[in-house]
């Protein structure tokens, strides 16, 4: 594809309101699923070498209510053909799009009231002239598609780098703010991301952290993935080695992967106290005494995974829960991989909830990318899920041959408790050559598919077809790898 690959933007600023639902004071039933799913569908079509058609459509679904649109990029321009488009169908990872179209970040609020999204080509593998400079920045919508309103510009800091694509928004419990990666812009540094909030009201950045510049293994992302830890404290994983106040001469010397908190004043950064003890436990006597625990993904010190490096490099990364008072952690999962990601808690906070390729348990002997569940404390494991095919893991979005499928992102909705992944694995026969959402109860029962994308097709003409849905987001209370 060349500069211009989509062609002119279409932009539905669209006003829309929900069908009265009835009155009553019995109330309305809770959906199946999540209260709000927001995502984009993005399609190109390649006929006779050629780009034919490439589009990318921003939607909002609440409950089991039809998919709105909110947003359109591209028209149907033929372009040269550089494989990009079958090589995106043939990944079955929707959420690459970040690499190509305009749709970047995107986060749901936790009542599921709120979309906030994020627009912008500037990291656009393919062309930067896909949306005019007006039209780029952040935006928020109310969920049944009314007063979308701008509320500043993009985000200068790209939110994917190689294969990690952590392109979402978390936003703050009480809905007021969204925090973000963005760059200082009194830094000369492409690798020195910063940590901001932006108010959803008043459209105020507020940079929270200074970074020294970092060397990650992974390009430019050296920063990324923030997220609420509760109203007053923010996490957020780096390569970077920042002084602090009880790290004065730097808190990650050997420029590790490491997670940091930070208050939403911009004061109390230090990094997560995960230091392992004989026998690899972490705090034996833990208890929680907050009223809201988080559930991390933390990549253990000093440790080599059992499986191929993920895209975070050549480390174990295993599910902790995170209790802020005192500041303490417990190890959940011990299972020596690198791809342990995704870890949410129920809404009764009795189980977290995670995406594996582990075999604990003797039932997942390919190690495919599963759903499995731990009680708080590290007991009672059980895998929800066995729909895995092929030789798939839980970072497997760079395979290119059929028929691997994997799984990727995981949401527990806060009103609802169901849970929301993404997957290319084909449970009902509907999704062979693609990616599809898929929601269930958070005991493994109930598993239904939220989106009926084509993915990879071929007509008898020759033409290619792919249309994959991401990236996406649903309601979900913090947390991050």
């Amino acid at each position: 594809m060349t500069r211009g690959a989509f062609g002119t933007v279409g932009v539905l600023f669209l006003m829309l309101v929900l069908a009265a639902c009835g009155g009553g004071g019995g109330g309305t039933p809770l959906p199946e699923g999540p209260t709000t799913l927001a995502y984009a569908v993005s399609e190109c079509r390649v006929k006779g070498g050629e780009t034919s058609h490439a589009r990318q459509v921003l939607y909002v679904r609440q409950g089991d209510g039809e998919p709105r649109p909110v947003m359109e990029f591209g028209q149907g321009e033929a372009v040269p053909n550089n494989s990009l488009c079958s090589n995106f169908g043939f990944t079955r990872a929707g959420f690459i799009s970040a690499a190509v179209w305009p749709l970047q970040r995107l986060g749901v609020s936790r009542d599921g009231s709120l979309v906030v999204f994020e627009v912008t080509d500037d990291f656009s593998v393919v062309s930067q002239s896909q949306v005019p400079p007006e039209q780029k920045g952040i935006y928020v919508v109310h969920a049944d598609g009314s007063g979308l309103r701008r509320l500043g510009p993009a985000s200068r800091a790209p939110c994917f780098a190689q294969w990690i694509y952590p392109c979402f928004f978390e936003i703050s419990p009480n809905s007021g703010s969204v925090t973000f990666t963005d760059l200082d812009s009194t830094l000369p540094q492409l690798d020195a991301p910063q940590v901001f909030t932006l108010d959803l009201g008043t459209g105020k950045r507020t940079q929270l952290t200074h970074l020294p510049a970092a060397t990650p293994l992974t390009g430019r992302l050296a920063s990324w993935d923030p997220a609420f830890v509760d109203a007053q404290t923010i996490t957020f994983t780096s390569y970077a080695n920042p002084p602090t106040q009880h790290h004065p001469n730097g808190a990650n010397p050997d420029g590790v992967l490491t997670n940091f908190t930070v208050k939403t004043d911009g004061t109390g950064l230090e990094p997560v106290p995960v230091i392992a003890l004989p026998g690899g436990e972490f705090i034996p006597d833990f208890r929680i005494t907050t009223a809201e625990p988080l559930a991390w993904g933390i990549p253990v010190p000093g440790e080599k995974p059992v499986n191929p490096p993920s895209g975070f490099g050549d480390v174990v990364v295993e599910v902790f829960l995170f209790d802020t008072n005192p500041s303490q952690v417990l190890q959940l999962s011990h299972f020596g991989r690198s791809d342990s990601y995704y870890p949410q808690l129920t809404v009764d906070q009795q189980r977290v909830v995670f995406l594996a390729s582990a075999d604990p348990l003797g039932s997942n002997p390919a190690n495919h990318c599963e759903v499995f569940s731990i009680d708080r404390l590290g007991g009672d494991l059980r895998q929800l899920t066995n729909i895995g095919e092929g030789p798939a893991v839980c970072d497997n979005i760079g395979n290119t041959s059929f028929p691997s499928c994997t799984s990727q992102l995981l949401h527990i909705d806060p009103v609802t408790g169901w849970v929301t992944f993404y997957s290319s694995c084909n449970p009902f026969g509907t999704n062979p050559y693609g990616g599809q959402i898929f929601t269930m109860r958070p005991d493994g029962t109930g598993l239904r598919q939220l989106t009926a994308t084509r993915g990879l097709t071929f007509d008898a003409d020759g033409t290619l077809t792919v249309e994959l849905p991401g990236p996406w987001a649903a309601p979900a209370r913090g947390g991050n790898y």
